[in-house]
């Protein structure tokens, strides 16, 4: 009797501090997401300029040598 009142005052404290356990973790983990997902947008932006970059020297390179004037 003295357990069955136990657990009935120990669940709903302990259904509490679970659920704000549970949403303080899920917002931080959603930002966190959130920030990996801008910096891997970011880096395959740079990526993508870098190759640009590269392609557009050679493209210069190319012309320098068919065009040495």
């Amino acid at each position: 009797m003295i357990i069955f009142n136990f657990h009935r005052l120990f669940y709903p404290i302990l259904i509490t501090v679970m659920d704000t356990f549970l949403v303080q973790f899920s917002t931080h983990f959603s930002l966190l997401r959130e920030l990996c997902n801008r910096l891997r947008r970011k880096k395959k932006k740079e990526e993508s300029n870098s190759l640009e970059e590269k392609e557009k020297g050679t493209m210069m390179d190319r012309k320098r040598i068919f065009w040495p004037l």
